[in-house]
């Protein structure tokens, strides 16, 4: 994290409780701590906030000290919280099939005594969902206040009272910063099951949140790095401008008692450093006006906002999207009656199989976790033998996205022997120790396309990767200790690779990614109902290789393609002769591919030399070996 070297921000508005009172100063020519008092603040009980997601920034950063739980209040009949002592993030996404990729993280403002959540939070989020983008209200920690009104209005008075027009800003809290590096973390991580690009991640804010969304784009990289920000009537003080600053969105009236008077100092820093800005500067509106204050142009900022996301290219236009729907491709048939009928006789001969423990030095076994649902773990039988921090963690997607976590039992259980904790999404449907059902092959034309739709998620994925990290770090865990927490790795096989590489480009925490059978449709569509781009690839942030079946392999002209597209990390491709779609999946221990499979991971988890003679060198082991017709580059 970059340090501090610059105060940013403003001590700025109690948002909803002084913005009306401001505005109505301002218009009337009258200071805010010159006029006759505040809207009146009532008591009320915490609303119903659905969906709201804790932040772990305390951890980081401590807050200030706890007085008693968060306290709700009133004014001119919109709610406001103070003394927030634990952060979260309330998500409102567009309605399915309506989204962009986009998401911003909203910070209301009010002094961080308090912040406006209805008129500089849900109010926002909701229009910015309307307009196809994911947005998460931000409830940041807050100073504390005193617990009753009259006292409250007091410590309110003293604030405004101190506060004078164009006044030097005062530093960000560090906690309330925090907030919103944790915020921007979060939505990144969790990006695939949103439906989220995680390189368009911005974040605006209003008064006091303004502050706070500066300072973030100000002292945060990597992941917390916002990719565009829009401070709304915050400070416009000089500010020195990081080589990363994101492009930034400025709306103020010019009647802001507060920073109306300021000058253009944010503006012109921006500009000196040759960063993207664009800054509106009403004539009247006063400060706090939220989405825009009546009879005034307020009211348009909002428009321009999404116009400026358009011209970043951060949202598609309205005339490209129109033109995306008139352009759909025709759907595509579904699985071929022929290929149909190898797969059933192929899963009851596979049915009848025992499972293998693997041909590694570790014996593994298969199970489902009361801790994990919706998952098999596939893992070690005696991990007591396995030595401390060497295990690797790999996610896996099942053919179809079918919710049978035993479909690729024998590949995963060879894997997991070489000393990895393997886990599938879904239940034990197939093979030894599945229910007395018979098992079913996905029928056509249920889904988009003709394809099945999917039973299981890339979201699935990620919760994996978290249990297998948390279980790492608790003590009375079999695996505590186990795991190499950066050895993280995803795979999938077929419409299960697909949600492989969704979470291979947007969790940072995933090193590699070995994708079976698989590839990006080059219309944007995907398969199961689940959509993915070939943009997808750009955002690859670890090598990754594609293990296909040849020619009659249905996916082999998506993978080929997908290969000769990746140009930003080092990529391979392995045909096996002319397997097919099914590849070696029903073969004992997984066939040829999860031998290819685990020496990847071999290579790219644990640095292993045998398993990089595999793939680079002369002679690498699939150059000679006839089976396979092996390319990559980048390494």
């Amino acid at each position: 994290m970059r340090n501090w070297n610059k105060p940013m921000g403003v001590i700025g508005a109690l948002a909803l409780a002084l913005c009306p009172l401001s505005q109505a100063a301002s218009q009337a020519g009258t200071p805010p701590q010159m006029a006759a008092g505040f809207p009146p603040l009532v008591e009320i009980a915490p609303p119903t906030v659905t969906g709201e997601i804790l932040l772990d920034s305390d951890q980081r950063v401590p807050g200030p000290p706890v007085g008693g739980p968060e306290q709700w209040a009133s004014v001119m009949n919109a709610p406001l919280v103070r003394n927030v002592t634990t952060a979260t993030i309330t998500p409102f996404l567009p309605e399915p099939g309506h989204s962009t990729g986009a998401a911003v993280i909203v910070a209301p403002g009010g002094a961080f005594y308090a912040l406006a959540m209805e008129t500089e939070g849900w109010a926002v989020a909701r229009r910015l969902a309307e307009n196809g983008i994911a947005a998460f209200v931000l409830k940041y920690r807050l100073e504390p206040t005193p617990r009753d009104i009259a006292g409250l209005e007091r410590v309110m008075g003293e604030r405004i009272g101190a506060m004078r027009p164009g006044a030097s800003p005062a530093p960000a809290p560090a906690y309330a910063v925090a907030d919103g590096q944790a915020a921007i973390r979060l939505v990144r991580s969790r990006a695939a099951e949103w439906g989220i690009d995680p390189q368009r991640v911005g974040m605006i804010g209003f008064s006091a949140g303004a502050m706070t969304t500066l300072s973030v784009a100000l002292h945060s990289d990597g992941v917390e790095l916002p990719d565009f920000i829009g401070p709304i009537y915050g400070p416009m003080t000089s500010v020195d401008v990081p080589a990363d600053a994101p492009p930034m969105f400025v709306a103020l009236a010019s009647d802001d008692p507060l920073f109306g008077h300021q000058g253009a100092g944010l503006y012109e820093s921006w500009l000196a450093a040759g960063k993207p800005v664009e800054a509106h500067l009403y004539e009247r509106g006063g400060h706090g006006f939220g989405l825009g204050a009546p009879e005034t142009t307020t009211t348009q900022w909002f428009d321009s906002f999404i116009s400026w996301l358009r011209l970043h290219q951060i949202v598609p236009s309205a005339l490209n999207s129109l033109a995306d729907e008139r352009s759909a491709p025709a759907p595509r048939p579904g699985i071929p009656p022929e290929i149909r009928a190898q797969m059933e006789a192929e899963m009851a001969r596979y049915n009848a199989m025992a499972d293998d423990p693997g041909t590694g030095s570790f014996p593994a076994t298969k199970a489902e976790m009361s801790s994990l649902p919706n998952h098999v773990v596939y893992q070690p039988r005696d991990l007591t033998s396995v030595p401390e921090g060497s295990l690797g963690v790999v996610a896996f997607g099942n053919g179809g996205c079918m919710d049978d976590g035993a479909n690729a039992r024998l590949h995963l259980l060879e894997i997991a022997s070489h000393g990895y904790l393997v886990i599938a999404n879904g239940t034990i449907q197939s093979g030894p120790g599945a229910p007395e059902r018979q098992r079913q092959v996905p029928q056509a034309g249920q889904g988009a396309g003709g394809f099945p739709p999917a039973a299981t998620t890339s979201a699935q994925l990620v919760e994996a990767i978290d249990w297998a990290l948390n279980e790492n770090s608790r003590p009375d865990s079999p695996l505590f200790g186990k795991i190499n927490p950066r050895a993280v790795a995803v795979s999938g096989w077929s419409c299960g690779g697909l949600q492989a590489l969704q979470v291979a480009a947007s969790d940072p925490r995933v090193a590699t990614a070995v994708i079976h059978n698989s590839g990006i449709f080059p219309d944007g569509s995907g398969m199961g109902s689940m959509d993915i781009g070939k943009a997808t690839l750009e955002r690859l942030h670890g090598p990754v290789i594609y293990v296909l079946g040849g020619p009659s392999d249905i996916a082999y002209p998506q993978g080929m393609d997908d290969f000769a597209r990746i140009s930003s990390v080092p990529a391979a491709v392995a045909n096996l002769g002319d397997i097919g779609h099914g590849g070696s999946f029903y073969q004992p221990n997984g066939g040829p591919a999860a031998r290819i499979a685990w020496q990847w991971l071999d290579w790219q988890l644990k640095g292993d030399l045998d398993g990089q003679r595999a793939f680079v060198g002369e002679g690498c082991g699939l150059c000679i070996d006839n089976r396979w017709r092996y390319e990559s580059r980048g390494f």
